[in-house]
């Protein structure tokens, strides 16, 4: 994740994150320990603000603008470590000419 980026629905920008995992990692890997054996609420983390972005200065049709989601970069961990798991059991799950589910 880009440490430059806006900050999320929760305040805090990728850079708080990075420069202060040491002290950080005590409260957020158990958050992944509950998550992983099933006891954890996601809905508190999982939730966006949509917004809609112009692309060109003074847009007025809809083809003018781009939809954002704004996701809590805690969220954003959560999903990249699962998306990441996941992938190594897809290929294991899916047949070799089978391209999508």
């Amino acid at each position: 994740m880009k440490a430059s980026s806006a900050p999320r629905p929760d305040g805090l920008p990728v850079a708080f994150f990075q420069k202060l995992w040491v002290q950080l990692q005590p409260v957020i890997m158990p958050i992944f320990h509950e998550f992983y054996i099933g006891r954890s609420d996601m809905s508190r983390l999982n939730f966006g603000v949509i917004t809609v972005v112009p692309k060109i200065v003074g847009a007025t049709d809809i083809q003018n603008f781009r939809l954002i989601t704004v996701i809590n970069v805690l969220q954003r961990i959560v999903s990249k470590v699962c998306a990441t798991q996941f992938a190594l059991l897809v290929e294991r799950l899916s047949h070799p000419c089978q391209s999508a589910f």
